[in-house]
């Protein structure tokens, strides 16, 4: 999740977002979707993070606000909002 929030930030990837929930990309050889979701049965919030490489075999990982370790949730945190901003186009420049 670092390096892609490191190639976001740079603005190498852009993703896009369903609402306020969800961020998806697509590069030329990875696919990846991180959710962001209210947990009811551990009263807790979460990321769940999708990813498919080049050879198409599919990983999952799941990091809770309630963890005792946040740093994965906390990465999961930047990686969400630095994509939902990925590709912001406003119409001045600083």
């Amino acid at each position: 999740m670092s390096q892609l929030t490191q190639r976001t930030e740079s603005g190498e990837l852009v993703w896009r977002y369903d609402y306020y929930d969800a961020v998806f990309c697509t590069g030329p050889d990875f696919s990846a979707k991180l959710l962001y979701a209210m947990n009811a049965r551990d009263s807790c919030t979460q990321f769940t993070f999708f990813y498919r490489d080049a050879e198409d075999n599919d990983y999952e990982f799941i990091a809770q606000s309630d963890a005792r370790d946040p740093t994965d949730y906390q990465l999961a945190g930047q990686l969400f909002d630095t994509a939902r901003a990925s590709g912001l186009a406003l119409p001045y420049s600083y």
